[in-house]
């Protein structure tokens, strides 16, 4: 029962898709959206649902438990959720199975927040450098013993928290973006790095780009995502 969406029911059916369609819906999702950011100001109409005030308390940039307004609505939400129960529409939300509109679903199960825009996961077993400046083309071994070396780990789906494997010892996500600004090649020891047999030292070509963004786990892997007029706005963990 997880996986119905906010807006799902009403975003088809009669006046709902109009609502979805026009520009007057995608006005009043920013008007409630610029109210969660100030605190909820706004004043909750009588026949205002469920749905909607989850979907602005999840829009929070700085997060709901702050917002006195968010705690109830959002306390009972949760609840729901863990009990199994679907997520409430709203009639102001868009429709996320055509990914229009304004709206909030479950995302796949992950202790990571996707990459930001314009970024991109760094692939499980490649490496990075982070610099401002391209390497220099003479003494490249010594440049990059001097720079932190930064493992992909793709998206992170693949880790489950375990007591043995609590989240704490989870490796950050390396995000990249961009073309590299340079290629060095950096003498490793790849199986000592990979807890594997010595296989010797081998050369890397590690690429070096001017702008990574690194994400560390969160505590639970149950997360919400937030679309604006269809672009990820927000990532909820509970």
């Amino acid at each position: 029962m997880r996986n119905r969406q906010i807006g799902e029911g009403n975003s088809e059916s009669g006046s709902g898709a109009g609502l979805t369609a026009s520009g007057k819906a995608r006005r009043r999702i920013a008007v409630a959206v610029a109210a969660a950011t100030i605190g909820l100001t706004v004043s909750w109409s009588a026949s205002a649902v469920d749905g909607c005030k989850v979907l602005l308390c999840l829009a929070a940039p700085n997060g709901w438990s702050g917002i006195s307004q968010c705690v109830p609505p959002m306390e009972q939400f949760l609840k729901d959720m863990a009990m199994g129960k679907a997520f409430p529409s709203c009639s102001m939300a868009g429709n996320p199975k055509t990914k229009t509109g304004s709206y909030a679903q479950p995302m796949p199960s992950n202790y990571y927040n996707e990459c930001p825009a314009g970024t991109q996961a760094l692939a499980q077993g490649a490496f990075a450098i982070m610099s401002a400046t391209a390497p220099p083309a003479a003494s490249q071994a010594a440049w990059a013993a001097q720079q932190q070396l930064l493992a992909g780990i793709g998206d992170g789906s693949q880790f489950t928290a375990s007591s043995a494997v609590p989240v704490s010892s989870m490796p950050p996500e390396i995000c990249v973006s961009g073309a590299p600004i340079g290629v060095v090649s950096v003498p490793m020891n790849l199986g000592n790095l990979r807890g594997l047999a010595d296989v010797g030292v081998v050369s890397i070509a590690v690429p070096v780009y001017s702008t990574v963004t690194i994400l560390q786990p969160n505590t639970s892997n149950n997360v919400i995502g937030v679309w604006i007029d269809s672009q990820l706005y927000n990532q909820v963990h509970w």
